[in-house]
């Protein structure tokens, strides 16, 4: 049978007639779910079936499996546990609901194979054909799970509501497949990349997509609230591109100016028609139309494409904060925190006015158009991630903005501490404002949401807070010109192109175990003090483990030859030893570290 994974919303009732056979490669993981995770799941089945018996036509969504095709047979990628487990099901249920027998077997063969995990392959079949296991090998969790699905069964007492409520997760347990090119299981590094991308930014979609059916329940003008929504929601494409026919950047620019400035006066139709042109029909787009549209296709994982940008912010993050901003919350507090967890997204809009529901939608595109101009994304040039801003004026400052808003971007977890007040800060001033302007507001944020510590024993190893790096490194970068000034030998060019990355950790110059080094005296400095420490990319502090410090000046050296430091306040370091391990003393690193902490002191005008 040929078809196209791609075109179905999958149940085990779609999986068991059709001859699709699965397996879970090598490298995946052991089945891990315990009791607490079955039982969810079966609760939850259950409060389904109970809600929506009649409504023969609701799913219920598990999430969205990866798969590669290959040799007829669909490797698991991601969602090797859930298939797991309604595997387990099926061997449970099948006496419940003989239709579940079909799920198992494929031409009288398992439709679930371990690639070189023969006896778990061995301890299902049996499981399933006998419903018990004598080939004498128990897997533990499996075992645990069948039981846990067999006592929920137990305390349904009716024979009928047992039959049913099977039937029902046969019919109604829902799942999307996204699929991989088959050259990733020839590209491990490809492979790893998209383990990567899930692990670091989620991978389901199906919150967003019930929010946007919840949200359109019952709205006029749906066609217009649609087209927003699928703009917006593209966060790694600009709203307004600069590659168009006959226009350059500066017309992007003005195109962004234009679009800002027609919300800012509630001209949203006009900022829209601004925007990328959207071919799509949306005369037919209500919110049946979006249901069915979900469960035509198979939501990809907005995390892991081939788009060569990214922004500040993943989807739902940015629909959280222009819910916020939409409710003109002034205060910010602790519950922000709780507030901002993409597990709540759902919960957070539940009593959202339906009256309002226009106008969240209107500041989705003032706010993105904002957040698109005025704040950095990324770019990927060959896996090198490079910050730009796309406004621009002619002053100085721009490129301190640039830097500055790269820095929080990599610094602070909690985006909303300066976006929030960065974006209310432009819709207020809501005239044309300067990069000076926009720096300064972005100080003051900053140094409110992390004031000063005056105590220089706070920034020592195990307790200083790796913010504090990338804020010093930050106007080492900015006061370069007379912080590097007295250094002959420095590259001027490398401290000019540094670039502000995540993933890093807190390094010693002088390592903990001095058995490669002169020990130094104790009594005269500590080796966790602030001047000898910096932060540096996780894999080269791996890389770095306890080498000498001539080894860890010689890596510092081919960074500043290939314009990729790591670190201006490791830089500086090298520099102040006069680029020889022999020269990083105590006296050197305790000077450092008041100078260090003098340069942070003054980027609050402290007296």
């Amino acid at each position: 049978m040929k078809f196209d994974i791609s075109d179905i919303r999958y149940t085990p009732e779609i999986i068991a007639c059709n001859a699709m056979r699965f397996s879970i490669p090598l490298y995946q993981r052991l089945f891990t779910w315990g009791e607490t995770q079955v039982n969810k799941l079966l609760y939850d089945l259950y409060e389904h079936y109970n809600y929506n018996g009649p409504l023969k036509e609701t799913p219920y969504y598990l999430g969205q499996m990866t798969i590669i095709h290959k040799d007829g047979c669909f490797s698991l990628i991601d969602g090797q546990q859930r298939f797991t487990v309604m595997t387990l099901l099926a061997i449970v249920l099948k006496k419940y609901a003989p239709c579940w027998e079909c799920f198992f077997y494929v031409n009288g063969d398992v439709r679930l194979s371990f690639v070189g995990r023969n006896e778990d392959e061995r301890y299902l079949l049996h499981r399933m054909k006998n419903n018990e296991n004598d080939t004498g090998y128990c897997n533990t969790k499996m075992e645990q799970a069948l039981s846990c699905i067999q006592k929920f069964m137990d305390r349904i007492e009716e024979k009928s509501e047992q039959e049913a409520f099977a039937a029902h997760i046969f019919s109604h347990m829902s799942f999307f497949f996204s699929k991989l090119p088959s050259s990733y299981l020839r590209n491990p590094s490809s492979l790893n990349k998209y383990f990567e991308a899930l692990n670091s930014n989620g991978k389901g979609l199906e919150s967003h997509e019930v929010l946007k059916v919840d949200l359109m329940r019952g709205c006029e003008d749906q066609e217009y609230l649609t087209r927003i929504w699928n703009l917006v929601s593209q966060m790694e494409h600009p709203l307004i591109c600069n590659n168009r026919e006959d226009e350059g950047v500066e017309k992007c620019r003005e195109r962004y100016i234009q679009a800002i400035q027609y919300c800012l006066s509630e001209d949203f139709a006009s900022a829209l028609e601004l925007c990328v042109p959207d071919k799509t029909d949306y005369s037919k787009d209500t919110s049946r139309q979006i249901i069915a549209e979900i469960e035509a296709k198979p939501l990809s994982p907005q995390t892991f494409r081939d788009s060569t940008e990214s922004s500040v912010l993943a989807f739902p993050d940015f629909l959280l904060l222009v819910l916020d901003l939409t409710n003109g919350s002034d205060v910010r507090d602790i519950s922000d925190f709780d507030f901002y967890k993409r597990d709540k997204l759902l919960s957070r809009f539940q009593d959202y006015n339906p009256c309002d529901i226009k106008l969240f939608y209107n500041n989705l595109l003032m706010y993105r158009l904002m957040l698109d101009f005025y704040v950095d994304r990324v770019e990927y040039v060959q896996g090198a991630g490079h910050h730009y801003l796309l406004f621009k004026d002619e002053e100085e400052s721009h490129a301190c903005l640039r830097q500055y808003e790269a820095m929080l971007h990599v610094s602070t977890n909690s985006f909303y501490e300066w976006l929030k007040p960065l974006l209310q800060y432009i819709k207020e001033t809501r005239t044309r404002i300067s990069s000076s302007q926009l720096l300064s507001k972005l100080k003051e944020i900053d140094n409110c949401n992390h004031p000063f510590i005056g105590d220089i024993s706070a920034f020592s190893y195990g307790v200083v807070d790796r913010y504090w790096f990338w804020r010093l490194d930050y106007y080492l970068w900015e006061r370069r010109s007379v912080v590097f000034k007295d250094f002959n030998e420095a590259n001027t060019e490398a401290i000019r192109n540094y670039e502000f990355r995540a993933s890093r950790s807190i390094e010693h110059l002088h390592p903990q175990d001095e058995s490669q080094n002169k020990k130094w005296n104790k009594d005269e400095y500590d080796l966790n003090g602030f001047g000898n420490l910096a932060m540096i990319s996780q894999s080269f502090n791996s890389t770095q483990s306890n080498d000498s410090v001539r080894v860890k000046f010689a890596r510092i050296e081919n960074q500043a030859m290939t314009n990729d430091l790591q670190s201006l306040k490791l830089y500086h370091m090298y520099l102040s030893a006069n680029r020889s391990s022999e020269g990083w003393d105590e006296e050197k690193a305790e000077k450092s570290g008041k100078l260090m902490f003098g340069i942070l002191k003054d980027s609050y005008d402290i007296p």
